[in-house]
C-alpha cells in the first residue's frame, strides 16, 4: 500500500560569493540524485528548506525548493 508521506528537509551549504549560482546548480543535481536514489520510498510532496551561506561576505538567504515525486514501495 502506497502511503503519502510530507517531508521536510533542511539544508545548509557553504558557497563562495563568485561561485554561488554554480553551488546552487551543483546542490539541485545533488538533491536530484538523492531523488533517484530513494526509489525504495513513496513521497507525493517533498519541500526542501535550503540555507545558503556565503564564508566570504557572510550574506546568507532561504529559500524553498518544492518538488512532486513519487516513487514504488518495494
Amino acid at each position: 500500500m502506497l502511503l503519502p508521506v510530507l517531508l521536510s528537509f533542511h539544508i545548509i551549504t557553504l558557497m563562495q560569493h563568485s561561485k554561488k549560482r554554480t553551488s546552487l546548480f551543483s546542490m539541485l543535481l545533488f538533491i536530484q540524485g538523492l531523488c533517484y536514489l530513494a526509489d525504495s520510498f513513496y513521497f507525493t510532496n517533498l519541500m526542501f528548506k535550503v540555507l545558503c551561506f556565503c564564508f566570504e561576505c557572510g550574506c546568507h538567504f532561504v529559500f524553498r525548493l518544492p518538488l512532486q515525486l513519487s516513487f514504488r514501495n518495494k
